[in-house]
């Protein structure tokens, strides 16, 4: 068992610096997103200016809210896309590490899959991951990953906010921002295409805390849907965390990744956890980790 052990752990990190690949791509299309938002927001102003300049009788509360409801339903939509890609991602890997590591003949015997299909005949036509994923973790792949960013969506972390709230504080906050551009706008008679220089910036400061907020969500995605596909298998003990330095030397020791991978607190050695342990899923914001599943 310590060669598929090997394997698997070798499979999976293999996987997962593939993945990390797709990550800027990720950012990219959440932020191509907000910004398309933000296009058709400058489309419903202009059709408001009179002359060029922003009119004093501009409805500044209605556009707003248009701006709210905008931001929040790209940001939101684009996100949900991105961690459906990497959760589906993360169930297709385990699977076919589990498959690399024991050997499908093993893999089918250990979930009872009886099929009139050859293992050959599976491998062929793709559907030995399907099997695999089915028996293994009692769920077909759609449904899980559909399960699982519902629950990232929504969950709690320790400042009391889910990753659905913190969207909509993002859109409030440029809501917030528009308003003000709006309101002095009119006052000093600004053009139109002023205003939405001031907008573009007000966009362009907040892309940091989109690109965080995707690097964080996407790397959690990954962890979580290891950690749930894993959590109650008849065939895994537990997950190892493997922490992978990210920024400064000096400053990983102080990472909460760092201090998990350290320490064997549950008497499974050093680093491994029960698959139900929350505080491994996502350690800190832009956490590189990975989780690898330890077999009995």
């Amino acid at each position: 068992m310590a060669k598929a052990q090997d394997k698997l752990e070798q499979h999976l990190i293999e996987s997962f610096t593939e993945f990390e690949r797709t990550i800027p791509r990720q950012r990219k299309a959440v932020l191509a997103s907000i910004s398309t938002a933000r296009l058709t927001l400058n489309e419903r102003l202009a059709a408001k200016a009179v002359d060029g300049s922003i009119p004093k009788s501009i409805d500044v509360k209605k556009l707003s809210a248009e701006a709210e409801r905008l931001i929040t339903t790209a940001y939101a939509t684009s996100l949900r896309t991105s961690l459906e890609q990497t959760v589906r991602a993360s169930a297709v890997s385990t699977s076919e590490a589990l498959i690399a590591a024991l050997g499908p003949a093993a893999v089918l015997e250990l979930t009872g899959v009886i099929t009139a299909l050859s293992i050959a005949e599976l491998l062929e036509t793709g559907l030995l991951v399907e099997f695999v994923f089915a028996f293994i973790f009692g769920t077909a792949i759609t449904a899980f990953v559909a399960a699982v960013v519902n629950g990232l969506l929504r969950r709690i972390e320790s400042d009391g906010k889910s990753t659905n709230q913190r969207i909509r504080i993002f859109a409030r906050e440029i809501s917030i921002e528009l308003t003000k551009i709006l309101r002095q706008g009119a006052l000093n008679g600004d053009s139109m295409s002023d205003l939405m220089k001031k907008l573009e910036k007000v966009f362009a400061q907040a892309d940091w805390r989109v690109r965080r907020l995707v690097d964080t969500e996407t790397m959690a995605a990954y962890r979580t849907s290891i950690a749930r596909l894993t959590d109650g298998s008849s065939i895994v003990k537990g997950l190892r965390i493997i922490d992978f330095p990210e920024g400064h030397e000096d400053r990983h020791e102080h990472h909460k990744c760092y201090e998990y991978a350290q320490v064997d607190e549950y008497g499974l050695g050093k680093g491994v956890y029960p698959a139900s342990t929350r505080k491994i899923r996502n350690p800190h914001p832009q956490c590189r980790s990975i989780l690898v599943p330890v077999l009995f």
